[in-house]
């Protein structure tokens, strides 16, 4: 009996042999931090992604009540449904958030925000960031209303060209 010295050959296995709920147990124990970990063991083996897209609102959401409870009312999800993918996206807002809150708090900075006030400015910070979010949807939508009039001007366009051949060829 030969035996495989390959770590992957091994890992291959046991990955495919493991029940579902203990990888989900593991996957819940891990720190999110960035997502990059995430991201890597989702893309480690086509088990291991299967498990992350069919549960993987629940995994996020593990994710959020662990380390992230406010992302969802701080940050509009797209298309109303939460994803590792937004969750990492609202931590590299929250990292600049707190990067900008840094600098307007320092030392160093001649006209500082008050320590006192540094709650209101890290509110109007994740503010703007909602109304961003607004505005882009707005400008989505603008454009797809612009869109379709493009559209139907052109359809009407067609169907009077089509009206006046059908009008010089019966004469």
């Amino acid at each position: 009996m030969a035996v495989s010295t390959d770590p992957s050959t091994g890992l291959r296995n046991l990955i495919s042999r493991m029940p579902t709920e203990l990888v989900l147990k593991i996957i819940q124990h891990l720190p999110f931090n960035d997502g990059k970990l995430i991201q890597s063991i989702r893309s480690a083996h086509p088990r291991m992604k299967a498990i992350f897209s069919n549960y993987e609102y629940s995994i996020t959401s593990k994710f959020m009540k662990k380390e992230l409870r406010h992302a969802e009312t701080d940050f509009s999800c797209v298309g109303g449904q939460i994803s590792l993918d937004w969750l990492a996206d609202c931590v590299k807002k929250y990292d600049i958030i707190d990067d900008v809150m840094n600098i307007l708090c320092s030392e160093h900075n001649f006209m500082a925000v008050l320590p006192q006030n540094g709650a209101l400015a890290h509110a109007g910070l994740l503010l703007l960031y909602r109304l961003l979010s607004i505005g882009q949807w707005l400008k989505s939508r603008q454009s797809l209303l612009r869109d379709l009039r493009i559209k139907l001007i052109l359809y009407r366009r067609r169907s009077r060209r089509q009206d006046h051949v059908y009008q010089v060829i019966g004469t």
